[in-house]
């Protein structure tokens, strides 16, 4: 007789399955979102585009229904409390500003921002029973973030890859190069990417490393000096030296600090040796300052409900018509606050405390390096708009949640 038993789909080999077929799907996803060409929609008079991303992402979402019959994950748990009330919160703050307030460019990046966040959430959170796989797919990340290196590379002797982005490329520190940007948005977007996996780099386990652990600093710490950012820059120094201070904290090892501040003290002898790098950070910094007034301005004249759920997105920002993008406050902590309210921005910076606590616990030093730099480098920017900002908080998050250092996956959500 047939035994029907042998014939049902074993659960574990079935969320095997799921698992491998998600990690095809990140690859997928990030080789078009950090590669492909964007696709330019020009709303608002700006010279916006989004990514291919958004595309791959949406497939992958469908794709989980339809496989899985589930969207959501369960909100009883930190990873589906967090994940699921950041993306309901979007989801009705969006529909109000299109429903209510006839906003629909406002809409469109919000639903945009979403649906990155929460395809990403769940390309993590199907790898997480897999830590084999995880190794894999952050070793697959840092490979792939080292070929945007090397495009970075290129494009310093080019000029970029694709004409879309804003702010300027010609040297600003007596280099007679232009800024390193690659394939990505800008230079400074790059110089953030390029800082956060070189200090992933630095720390990270031997599973995680596509390259010889020098080949990847020498690789990414070149291409960071390119972009010619002091934001960049600034945010890996700052990163490199409180997470040093952070392991000598838990580890007492003067021999440790001392080598890890050796080497950023080359790092940032490397750094300040560029032709007016002080002056341009001092009274670029006086810019920002005031742009920041500008928003806080905005948020603080308005009333309980919008401080509470926010202005909505770009609401803050006014066009630059010389480049046709969008000038916002420069730092996404003010920018998120204003657009987002309270309750979206507290549900972000939940998930950021949360992952710095459980990291710091785990003592897994090259993601929380990573946060460290991701954090310092918001500072500076509205990076947190872009998809390759989210998908690191993303990654942040997921594992702190999920990573465990002794080779074990906990099953909480």
């Amino acid at each position: 007789m047939i035994d029907i038993n042998a014939l049902a789909i074993n659960p574990i080999t079935k969320q095997q399955n799921i698992s491998i077929t998600t990690y095809k799907w990140f690859i997928f996803f990030l080789v078009v979102s950090l590669f492909a060409p964007p696709i330019p929609i020009g709303i608002s008079g700006t010279g916006s585009s989004v990514s291919f991303g958004i595309v791959i992402i949406s497939f992958y979402i469908v794709w989980r229904i339809l496989k899985q019959n589930a969207l959501f994950l369960s909100p009883f748990k930190t990873y589906g409390f967090f994940v699921n009330g950041l993306v309901f919160f979007m989801i009705i703050h969006c529909l109000y500003y299109l429903a209510v307030m006839h906003k629909f460019t406002v809409f469109l990046y919000e639903i945009q921002w979403t649906v990155y966040f929460l395809g990403l959430s769940l390309l993590y959170f199907d790898t997480r029973q897999n830590q084999e796989l995880q190794n894999k797919l952050m070793k697959s990340t840092i490979f792939l973030h080292f070929l945007l290196a090397v495009t970075g590379f290129i494009s310093s002797f080019s000029g970029p890859f694709y004409k879309y982005a804003v702010g300027w490329y010609e040297g600003r520190y007596g280099f007679n190069l232009y800024r390193a940007i690659g394939t990505s948005g800008s230079a400074n977007g790059l110089a953030g990417t390029m800082a956060i996996f070189l200090i992933i780099s630095i720390f990270a386990k031997k599973e995680w490393l596509p390259f010889k652990r020098w080949f990847l600093i020498f690789g990414f710490s070149l291409v960071l000096l390119l972009t010619q950012s002091k934001s960049g820059i600034l945010a890996f120094v700052l990163g490199f030296g409180i997470l040093a201070f952070i392991q000598f904290l838990f580890d007492f090892s003067f021999k440790k600090l001392f080598r890890l501040y050796s080497f950023f003290g080359i790092l940032v002898s490397l750094f300040y040796i560029f032709n007016k790098f002080i002056t341009i950070t001092i009274n670029d910094g006086a810019d920002r300052v005031n742009y920041i007034e500008h928003v806080l301005n905005q948020y603080g004249e308005s009333n309980l409900l919008y401080k509470l759920f926010g202005l909505g997105f770009r609401q803050t920002a006014y066009l630059n018509t010389e480049t046709l993008g969008w000038v916002t406050a420069h730092n996404s902590y003010v920018s998120f606050l204003a657009e987002i309210g309270i309750i979206g921005f507290g549900i972000l910076i939940g998930m950021i405390v949360i992952s710095f606590i459980l990291l710091l616990k785990k003592k897994l030093w090259s993601i929380l390096g990573g946060l460290l730099v991701f954090l310092f480098h918001l500072y500076s920017e509205g990076f947190l708009y872009g998809s390759t900002y989210i998908l690191y908080l993303v990654l942040f998050f997921n594992f702190a949640i999920f990573y465990n250092k002794l080779n074990k996956v906990t099953n909480s959500q």
